[in-house]
């Protein structure tokens, strides 16, 4: 039996989407660490779920009005994981401010509903639709970016992902081969700049790891690590600067001052 274009591309897009649950299910991965004391909730990652929610109601129209299965699919699945880790946030958040979750929480459901809404009655046009979801997208990108410049700066490697960069590949560029049938240019667009930021990734994940060994044996896992880490190394570097000043002044006021004699 062959199998037509047609269907062909429709089997990598559902991989593609299959496989891209997983970006859904990594930030529950702080749920379970506040669970167990490792970190406060006020450090679970909210805004980025927050906007990475937006983007999943802006997609899921556009796909909608396109009539992709595995779009709606991926964006309906995204939706449930994002809820719970947003909800989990105000469950602790109410043990502290329950004012503030109950609103929070009203404006997440209302918001969802109204989002969805107003996007599937004002924007029947795919193309304008699919401007916004890029638009949304541009401001997910800035937290990848924010994490390459930490790294750079600060030289600490390690809170790079590696091996979900490889992944982020692999997964960006079976989208890219599911719109590049349908012509869908729009979704490329934003898969390749994932492609970028993760070759990117890797690229300064292996130079720095051959150039820059962990500091005492410590392992930062997230930009505050490094940024705290970073900035004590500084002192120590301030501390030594002082030191060796100190030492330079004792020996040059030890040393009898020098004869300069003119001819």
């Amino acid at each position: 039996m062959e199998l037509d274009r047609q269907t062909i591309d429709d089997i990598i897009g559902w991989i593609a989407a299959v496989l891209s649950i997983y970006y859904y299910i990594v930030p529950l991965s702080s749920c379970y660490q506040v669970i167990k004391g490792k970190i406060n909730y006020e450090d679970m990652p909210g805004v980025y779920v927050s906007l990475n929610h937006i983007n999943c109601i802006c997609w899921y129209v556009y796909g909608n009005l396109i009539y992709s299965g595995q779009i709606k699919f991926l964006c309906v699945v995204g939706g449930i994981f994002n809820l719970i880790f947003l909800y989990f946030y105000i469950f602790y958040e109410a043990q502290k401010y329950p004012v503030d979750a109950t609103l929070n929480g009203l404006i997440i459901a209302v918001g969802t509903y109204a989002i969805y809404k107003s996007l599937s009655v004002f924007l029947d046009d795919d193309e304008i639709m699919v401007k916004v979801c890029l638009v949304v997208c541009l401001f997910i990108f800035y937290f990848p970016a924010q994490t390459i410049f930490t790294v750079t700066t600060n030289k600490h490697y390690t809170i790079l992902p590696y091996y979900e960069s490889w992944y982020s590949i692999l997964i960006a560029t079976l989208w890219i081969l599911y719109s590049a049938i349908y012509n869908e240019l729009y979704i490329i667009f934003p898969n390749s700049i994932i492609i970028l930021i993760s070759i990117t990734n890797i690229v300064i994940y292996l130079v720095y790891k051959k150039k820059f060994p962990f500091v005492e044996g410590r392992e930062p896992t997230t930009t505050e690590d490094v940024d705290a880490i970073g900035n004590e190394e500084k002192k120590k570097e301030e501390n030594k600067d002082e030191e060796n000043e100190d030492e330079l002044k004792n020996k040059v006021k030890g040393k009898p001052p020098k004869i300069v004699e003119i001819i």
